[in-house]
């Protein structure tokens, strides 16, 4: 609970106690002025001014809401939350911070809208989700909410969230909570300047590279945060071949026998070349999953990765590499 501005105030001059007064007339009995004064009105005075400038005070510390004044907050604002449960795609706001989880614990739920009558028009509303396992689909225009891109905006992770406000009875997105960067989650890469060899063909021809095919030259893991997030895969290969020969450079992921993506390349024996190519997929996993790249020559020949005829060149910085960004959907 936030601190209270005001502070309270007590009379200190009072007398509580006064001289017992049995009616008789003498000296400490008589009433004066100068004793009403002294005994009673400046003490009241004195605690009347004291609360009047520990209300000044205190209003000097509180938000006027009256229109066009400016207000400015030395300390922290906090928007505390409270869940709303989706009934039939409809949820009604009581505050200005929700949590929002599916009706029945759904795996994925739509909400259209959001009831306006709890709160005033110019309101604010933050919206994120209850259980980052189920996902909120915030859908525009289906019912009374209004996103800025005029497509549906899916809360499904810690870290996306929804800022709205009340305009008359529909709500308009004002911001969105997601990781910067064209919703970059992280970036994993592996670069490797060695010099390796191998003699195990991969046929360019219209079959999907196997995992028996050519040789393996680099590996990479990743964890990824959600599974429907984006996987930007890119593949750097700097191969070169003792003959005159097609060089395949493929992309596997973990035990799976087919290639995700491959290139093939036709090469003058012993001119090294960069094989570089791209591969977006989504995810489909929150654990870890290994992506491997293999490369061989179509007929027979030695084919030297990071170098030429098994030789290093340029002491170790000509290197290959694979490079994985994560995107959220």
């Amino acid at each position: 609970m936030p601190n209270s501005p005001y502070t309270e105030q007590n009379d200190t001059g009072y007398n509580a106690s006064p001289p017992p007064d049995g009616g008789e007339q003498t000296s400490a009995n008589e009433i004066t002025w100068a004793g009403i004064k002294t005994k009673l009105a400046d003490p009241i005075l004195a605690f009347v001014e004291a609360v009047d400038d520990a209300v000044a005070g205190a209003f000097a510390k509180v938000i006027n809401t009256d229109a066009d004044e400016n207000n400015a907050v030395a300390g922290s604002i906090a928007f505390t939350s409270s869940e709303l449960t989706i009934s039939s795609g409809s949820v009604t706001a009581a505050r200005s911070h929700h949590t929002i989880d599916t009706e029945a614990d759904a795996a994925s739920d739509d909400l259209d809208t959001i009831v306006v009558t709890g709160v005033s028009d110019g309101a604010l509303l933050f919206v994120r989700a209850e259980n980052t396992a189920r996902t909120i689909v915030v859908k525009h225009g289906t019912g009374n909410i209004q996103t800025a891109d005029g497509a549906d905006f899916s809360i499904d992770d810690a870290v996306k969230s929804l800022t709205l406000q009340r305009r008359g009875t529909d709500w308009h997105e004002l911001n969105r909570s997601v990781v910067p960067s064209d919703n970059y989650v992280q970036t994993v890469n592996v670069t490797d300047g060695a010099v390796a060899t191998g003699t195990t063909t991969l046929a360019a021809d219209d079959s999907i590279p196997q995992n028996t095919e050519g040789d393996e030259y680099m590996t990479l893991a990743i964890t990824p945060s959600s599974a429907t997030s984006q996987l930007v895969i890119e593949v750097v290969a700097l191969v070169s071949p003792s003959n005159n020969n097609t060089v395949t450079v493929a992309l596997f992921q973990d035990a799976t026998a087919g290639a995700l993506a491959g290139i093939p390349n036709v090469m003058l024996a012993s001119q090294m070349q960069p094989v570089v190519f791209r591969h977006v997929m989504t995810s489909g996993t929150t654990i870890a999953t290994t992506f491997k790249v293999r490369a061989g020559v179509n007929s027979a020949a030695t084919l030297t990765f990071n170098g030429v005829g098994a030789a290093r060149v340029l002491g170790g910085v000509c290197s290959s590499s694979i490079t994985i960004r994560e995107v959220l959907a």
